[in-house]
């Protein structure tokens, strides 16, 4: 749980999830507030992933020293687990042919895929924005998905899924001024801080780590654009 005084990474947003509406207007403080929010859980983050600690922190400062986080570095921490192979596309391929399928396995998937492709198949791409849609609409991400992954099925209590989620948000916000990915990346990363004493397993805590440092770049890169002081 978040320990600033940004409202928006606190509480049980898995059972009562954010709704951002009709929110009183904070202006600069907020933004500040914010900053806060995602620099704590950085650091808070990061000292708790090991083995890959190190190398995640010297990723974390690279990623500042640029004006938009560069996400192929994925790939660059943990090779071994972001090695797409035909598995991988035979998944999405099922998932896209039959419109179900598991939160787990098709994020996984994706972020594989997208990790190590340059230009990975529209169809695919289609299938990560339907689950963007769904998290701009409920602002939670279940376990599976029907219907054209549109219609949410299961239980949306795993933060594991929301960790994946965000990562592949985090891929596909790296656009400079295209704000749809990073809108859902911000709410997702906003329910995983709420919960992150409940995120066991170092590479979940690492990939939270990770999305929440590039949404962070993302946002510096856009305050700098817009002139943001």
């Amino acid at each position: 749980m978040s320990a600033t005084a940004y409202r928006f990474s606190n509480g049980n947003l898995l059972v009562q999830p954010n709704h951002y509406r009709y929110v009183a207007y904070q202006g600069k403080v907020l933004l500040l507030d914010y900053e806060e929010d995602r620099a704590n859980a950085v650091a808070y983050l990061s000292k708790s992933v090991l083995p890959e600690g190190p190398e995640l922190l010297a990723l974390l400062h690279t990623l500042e020293k640029r004006s938009i986080a560069k996400v192929e570095s994925l790939a660059s921490i943990t090779p071994s687990y972001f090695i797409c192979n035909n598995t991988d596309s035979l998944l999405l391929e099922e998932t896209v042919r039959t419109g179900t399928g598991k939160t787990s396995g098709v994020c996984t998937a994706l972020l594989r895929v997208f990790s190590v492709e340059k230009s990975p198949s529209p169809l695919f791409l289609n299938l990560a924005d339907r689950l963007r849609r769904n998290i701009e609409v409920s602002r939670l991400v279940y376990s599976d998905y029907e219907r054209n992954f549109r219609r949410p099925l299961g239980n949306p209590l795993q933060i594991e899924n929301y960790v994946l989620a965000g990562a592949v948000m985090s891929i596909l916000q790296k656009s400079d001024m295209d704000l749809h990915f990073f809108n859902a990346l911000l709410k997702v990363n906003d329910t995983v801080i709420a919960h992150m004493n409940d995120i066991i397993e170092p590479f979940y805590r690492w990939l939270a780590c990770l999305s929440i440092a590039t949404e962070s770049v993302k946002y510096k890169f856009l305050k700098k654009q817009l002139e943001i002081s």
